[in-house]
Formats: structure tokens, C-alpha cells, sequence
């Protein structure tokens, strides 16, 4: 991997892992949000246990301890996102 794992996740919005523990990511500056072109330096990403993803979803999911189903409602999002 040439890129930091930070620059990947913002650009893709997800990395698919293979994780059997927690994950937290720290962006930096270098970090450009792919759809608005932002920079989101500092931006941590965290996915619980058992995650396949690391996305914002995944950081809300892993900061309130609400599922996948509980996020995408509150958010709105339609069913299986």
C-alpha cells in the first residue's frame, strides 16, 4: 500500500478489512475528501469488532453502540446500506 490507510478510507468512504478487534484511524492533512474536495485533516474513523468496513457509519455505530439497522434509521439511509 503506497498510500496511508487514511487517505484510501476518505476517498473511498470504506476499506474492506478483515478485522477481529476495533479499528481507529486517524486522517491527516494530506486526507481529500474525494466528493467535495475537501482536506479532513484529524479525522478519526473508527469500526467496532467485527466489522468488514471502516466508514463514517461504522464511527457512529462504534461512539453510540447502535447497530447497523439503529444508524441507517436514524440517518434515514434506505434499507441495507
Amino acid at each position: 500500500m503506497n498510500r496511508p490507510c487514511a487517505q484510501i478510507l476518505m476517498e473511498r468512504f470504506q476499506l474492506v478489512v478483515n478485522l477481529i478487534f476495533w479499528l481507529y484511524c486517524l486522517t491527516d492533512n494530506t486526507t481529500v475528501d474525494s466528493s467535495s474536495g475537501e482536506v479532513l485533516a484529524d479525522v478519526v474513523l473508527k469500526a467496532p469488532s467485527g466489522s468488514a468496513v471502516v466508514s463514517p457509519t461504522t464511527t457512529v455505530m462504534e461512539e453510540t453502540g447502535l447497530s447497523a439497522v439503529e444508524v441507517a434509521a436514524v440517518l434515514g439511509l434506505p434499507e441495507g446500506c
